[in-house]
């Protein structure tokens, strides 16, 4: 048996993306995203 992948490929032009290439965001509308970095997640991520 052989080992499972699984491979981040962009829809735009169907070329495999590199974990580093890849941004964290929130989709505000079909064709509208807003960034967010993980300094903005650390200060909304709940503390125990």
């Amino acid at each position: 048996m052989g080992r499972i992948r699984t491979r981040k490929v962009c829809e735009v032009d169907d070329k495999e993306v590199a974990n580093a290439e890849i941004g964290k965001g929130y989709e505000l509308s079909k064709d509208t995203f807003v960034a967010v970095s993980d300094a903005e997640l650390d200060l909304i991520r709940p503390r125990p």
